[in-house]
């Protein structure tokens, strides 16, 4: 299935959605829930209007058939913030620009984010493969609001984010990183939203500007990095890439910071500075946080207990594990098994 529209026909998709596949969507005071139909997908999505100006989309589907939707971009569209707490997409920016085309393609998995804004004169597609369960947080944003809060502090940000945040929306952002634990904790509290009515909308944008907070600040970082180091030769990043590869294979018994560097052909300063520049956290930190995110989606979408998640993800303790997880997502993974069973 592939559908292509103006950024501004939301209202008019639901209908055509509805009409032709059978997609059901319930409006409240906070929200917009929308289920689609068994023949379609399993899953649904909410959409919940904050203030003027930040909307917050949490997507929980599995398509049966590979799906595409492609958009055309506006000087008005607002930023989007993209996690991506599970499955698999793909996605392209087409830019036309004085007769040349230019493209920006990516793959998105679990434990990555996405900043963009699309730009005008510029198109985009998103498809998602069927029978693939994609659990993604969208959060919009105007650039007038986040010009509002950042206009003191613009130069630690990228100038061509600031261009565009200034008014200049010809432009396109692309911006991919990881998940931080702070990401993926305020990530679990938003996903995980206790309140109902009135509270559950102010407290989803609380953690929403909280998120746009963190990847704004994930970009100060960066940009600092850039401006304090000489960039990593390519070969280096390679192999950067590649002891990422040895570490997330080998999660339940890690090799050590020297043994990792050594299997990856790098002396261990080179990793542990690279590491840092290439995924923003130090080596073990990345490999804490993706053992922490793979039990957090063990025990919420698999029939695993609580010990044997624990194992599978490296810890030999039980009461270091439950540690390490509270820590992380501010709940024990005893409460995430309970709810899944409920």
């Amino acid at each position: 299935m592939k559908l292509t529209l103006p950024r501004k026909e939301h209202d008019k998709l639901l209908e055509e959605l509805n009409q032709e596949y059978g997609f059901v969507w319930e409006v409240n005071e906070t929200e917009t829930h929308i289920r689609f139909p068994h023949k379609f997908a399993n899953g649904s999505l909410s959409v919940s209007q904050m203030r003027p100006g930040i909307q917050v989309q949490i997507n929980n589907i599995t398509p049966l058939e590979n799906f595409g939707v492609g958009t055309h971009f506006l000087e008005s569209d607002p930023f989007e913030f993209n996690f991506y707490l599970g499955g698999y997409s793909r996605g392209i920016i087409e830019r036309n620009t004085s007769g040349t085309t230019q493209n920006i393609e990516s793959e998105f998995q679990a434990g990555q984010n996405l900043m963009f804004f699309g730009g005008a004169n510029s198109s985009g597609f998103w498809e998602v493969l069927g029978e693939s369960h994609v659990q993604v947080v969208e959060i919009y944003v105007d650039p007038k609001l986040i010009y509002s809060f950042i206009e003191d502090t613009s130069q630690a940000l990228p100038s061509d984010l600031h261009r565009i945040i200034q008014g200049k929306k010809e432009d396109t952002f692309w911006q991919v990183d990881i998940i931080t634990p702070a990401m993926q904790m305020a990530l679990h509290q938003l996903v995980g939203c206790p309140y109902q009515g009135i509270m559950k909308k102010m407290y989803l944008e609380s953690k929403a500007l909280e998120l746009v907070v963190l990847k704004l600040a994930q970009l100060q970082d960066a940009e600092s990095e850039v401006r304090k180091k000489k960039n990593l030769k390519t070969e280096d990043i390679e192999r950067i890439h590649y002891a990422r590869e040895i570490l997330l294979r080998n999660i339940e018994n890690p090799p050590s910071l020297m043994e990792l560097a050594k299997l990856a052909g790098i002396n261990d300063y080179k990793l542990k500075l690279g590491f840092r520049q290439v995924f923003n956290t130090t080596v073990f930190g990345y490999l804490r946080a993706y053992r922490m995110e793979r039990a957090r989606q063990l025990l919420t979408e698999q029939n695993i207990r609580v010990s044997e998640v624990a194992s599978i993800v490296g810890y030999g303790s039980l009461s270091r594990f439950n540690s390490a997880f509270k820590r992380q997502f501010g709940v024990s993974p005893s409460a995430c098994f309970d709810k899944r069973l409920k």
